[in-house]
């Protein structure tokens, strides 16, 4: 009786874990996973092509208003967020018409951004690498 109940415990637990876990890390957005999204793709290509060492987070993108988004951490504290935006959307249309981007849970605008067709890009911290990452986001096609 002792090793059922211990041996039911595991299997709750297990199935416990499974339900709780993040999965591969990626977010389905429309069918496709981020990693497929060859914007962001060509993105960390540049970074990784200037020698730019990077850590990825996954952003809640709905809380601006966005389709996804990700952060990226550089090993000199620089950071910055893409972020992919559907182009009717009223996030979108208010990011080109003031020129910052709206936290709609905190009611903020962050000004500090670029954008280059349905993709916004947001400094914070230091922006050590600025002309580097501009680069590199302007030539997402």
């Amino acid at each position: 009786m002792k090793k059922l109940t211990a041996l039911l415990m595991v299997i709750i637990l297990c199935f416990s874990m499974a339900a709780c876990s993040k999965g591969n890390g990626l977010t389905t957005v429309a069918g496709t996973t981020a990693a497929e999204n060859p914007k962001f793709i060509q993105f960390e290509n540049g970074l990784n092509a200037k020698g730019l060492n990077f850590k990825k987070t996954v952003k809640s993108a709905s809380l601006f208003g966005a389709i996804e988004g990700y952060g990226y951490k550089f090993d000199d504290g620089a950071a910055v967020e893409l972020y992919r935006f559907d182009k009717n959307s009223d996030a979108y249309k208010s990011a080109v018409q003031t020129g910052k981007l709206y936290l709609k849970a905190m009611h903020i605008y962050y000004s500090d951004i670029v954008i280059n067709d349905d993709m916004i890009l947001w400094y914070y911290g230091t922006k050590t690498e600025k002309s580097t990452v501009d680069t590199i986001f302007s030539e997402i096609k």
